[in-house]
């Protein structure tokens, strides 16, 4: 069980988190975010040679300190429900620090494969660096 400070640091994450998917960077325009239960939110991103691609998640459950949990979809395939379970998980710990635990389920193995060949894993891992990054600029708060 959490103490209160845990929960107050592990809570101060997550609403990082939430933030750091508002602030749009050059690449990234939020057209919606509704952090909260039964909420969505869209983007679109732009890669280096001005192509947009549309993006869009809806949040089943956002209990903080705890979890996200939420589904996610790529809106430029050419058949919908290609869609993508999201879990995010919040444990404090001891050193004034949070771990952020996420877990992504596919539909299928072959949805998994498209998605890395695409490019995802980057986006993904650059995203985690980019909220380390405004972390410890003190930019958001954790």
């Amino acid at each position: 069980m959490m103490q209160d400070r845990d929960v107050e640091k592990s809570e101060r994450v997550m609403e990082a988190l939430l933030k750091m998917k508002k602030i749009d960077i050059e690449t990234l325009r939020f057209e919606k975010f509704e952090p909260r239960n039964g909420g969505s939110w869209r983007y679109i991103h732009k890669d280096k040679d001005g192509n947009e691609y549309a993006f869009h998640e809806v949040n089943h459950e956002v209990t903080a300190p705890e979890r996200i949990i939420s589904t996610f979809e790529f809106e430029g395939l050419p058949e919908k429900g290609h869609v993508i379970l999201e879990t995010a998980r919040f444990e404090s710990l001891s050193d004034n620090r949070t771990k952020l635990m996420s877990q992504s389920v596919f539909q299928s193995v072959a949805d998994r494969d498209g998605m890395l060949q695409s490019g995802m894993k980057r986006g993904v891992n650059d995203s985690y660096d980019r909220l380390d990054e405004l972390l410890a600029k003190g930019l958001i708060k954790g």
